[in-house]
């Protein structure tokens, strides 16, 4: 990938490679329900970042906190599918750092909430392999309304009967 002077500096292709499969692990785990796995793919410690949606000032929260959020609605939905293609990978090392585009698609029926938006991930080898230990998303654009309040009530529902 080129770098912001023009130089072409590429990761080398295994660890892009893995990279690459730790950060689509995120999303494609997201989308067939299996949490568990999703979350596996953080370090210990790590945080994200949401501010385009949760706020300017909203600090970067632990992994385990935004998790323990959005699985108060993401089962809720009907379905769910993030695509995030791209990549600019750079590696130093033990660690690496990642932008990427994605795209999300959530549904409740027969409304679509959809986004795109630039990924930021920093990345760090463990013996388990690399694990990211921050993501930020910042939104590029939106269409369709926020749908979480509507899945969350619904996944309440469903928990009480």
């Amino acid at each position: 990938m080129a770098n912001r002077d023009g130089s072409v500096v590429g990761a080398p292709i295994d660890a892009r490679a893995e990279i690459i499969d730790v950060i689509s692990a995120v999303t494609f785990h997201i989308d067939v329900m299996e949490f568990d796995v999703a979350r596996s793919m953080y370090a210990p410690g790590a945080t994200l970042s949401y501010k385009s949606l949760f706020g300017a000032d909203s600090p970067p929260v632990a992994a385990d906190q935004f998790w323990n959020h959005v699985l108060t609605f993401l089962p809720g939905l009907d379905r769910c599918f993030h695509q995030t293609t791209n990549f600019d990978i750079h590696v130093k090392g033990d660690t690496a750092k990642s932008r990427s585009m994605v795209y999300g698609c959530l549904r409740l029926g027969k409304e679509l909430w959809e986004q795109g938006g630039l990924y930021e991930h920093d990345l760090i080898r463990l013996t388990a392999g690399w694990r990211i230990r921050h993501q930020a998303f910042t939104q590029f654009w939106e269409r369709g309304r926020d749908l979480s309040s509507e899945a969350a009530a619904r996944l309440a529902a469903r928990k009480k009967g």
